[in-house]
């Protein structure tokens, strides 16, 4: 560590953005040594280099902000965060089109660290820069275009914020739809996610309309679009019956119990799922008996299933 030391202290020295480099590979090195805060500072003198060299490589202060904010994130340093992400995303009011990619990634990184860390707000403010960047460089159904708008639907989730979760969701099964087409399966498993955020948010007339739609396509599928169909009918089931729509969720369970027991056999877990699924739609119709008899046979199919894995030779 001496020499490292002693290294690190003539490169702190440098003004050149090139060899800042240095300083940066240096950075992980001492991470490695269990000590974040003196790899962080290393980090800061570097980012500074580039930052006020003539020879500033746009690249490499991209990987070094980015890098440097994440690093400020673990260690709850939140000025410093606030400071160098409002330098940052300053910095990029022009993107070059032939750098997006690396910058693009650099950048969720960064959003993804700073969700993690509850920064939302700020977290969305890097999405929704970052989807208005992607439909000037890329396209609407471009990758980059497509995975933002998940993240942006993951981020609103977490937060319980189902009206920003449903718009963004939205858009992914419009962009979908373009990609795919109307009735293909991608497209119709974006549309039960959209169903699935709308269960959430209350808004259950428009889910069951989606999951409808969505059941209707799969089954025309064939075999195809078996799982998904049985998926389908599961979240439609289970909509149905939270409306109090119970004779079809009725009949909708039994169809999807016995469809689980052929694909999964009878003490699969999915049959079992069923089972419960089915149990409680009949608890719903105040048919305590049958349900007390499904739920136990459920449970005691668990308990069995549980024992015979625990028997299994464990594989050296």
């Amino acid at each position: 560590m001496a020499a490292l030391d002693r290294f690190i202290k003539v490169c702190a020295n440098i003004e050149d953005a090139g060899l800042a480099l240095t300083l940066f590979d240096l950075c992980f090195v001492r991470w490695k040594c269990v000590e974040s805060f003196k790899g962080t500072e290393l980090m800061s003198h570097a980012l500074e280099t580039v930052r006020t060299s003539e020879r500033c490589s746009k690249p490499l202060y991209i990987r070094l902000a980015g890098e440097l904010i994440c690093r400020y994130c673990g260690l709850d340093r939140w000025e410093e965060v606030e400071k160098e992400l409002q330098f940052f995303l300053g910095t990029l009011d022009v993107f070059e089109a032939e750098r997006f990619p690396p910058t693009s990634n650099m950048l969720l990184r960064v959003a993804e660290v700073l969700k993690n860390s509850s920064k939302w707000t700020e977290a969305d403010n890097i999405y929704q820069m970052l989807y208005s960047y992607t439909l000037g460089f890329r396209s609407r159904t471009s990758y980059y275009s497509t995975n933002t708008l998940r993240l942006m639907v993951n981020l609103f989730e977490v937060q319980s914020n189902y009206k920003g979760a449903g718009e963004s969701q939205s858009q992914l099964l419009k962009t979908y739809q373009q990609i795919f087409g109307l009735e293909s399966a991608e497209t119709q498993w974006q549309k039960l996610e959209l169903a699935r955020i709308y269960e959430k948010d209350e808004r259950l007339v428009e889910c069951v309309i989606l999951q409808r739609q969505a059941l209707q396509v799969t089954e025309s599928l064939g075999q195809d679009g078996r799982q998904n169909t049985l998926t389908a009918k599961t979240q439609l089931c289970r909509a149905l019956t939270r409306n109090q729509v119970l004779d079809e969720a009725e009949s909708l369970a039994r169809e999807i119990v016995a469809e689980c027991s052929d694909l999964h056999g009878n003490s699969g877990s999915e049959t079992l799922t069923a089972m419960n699924d089915l149990a409680l739609v009949l608890n719903n119709q105040e048919r305590c008996e049958e349900a007390i008899v499904l739920y136990k046979k459920s449970s005691i199919s668990k308990k069995r299933h549980l024992v015979k894995c625990m028997n299994q030779p464990v594989m050296q």
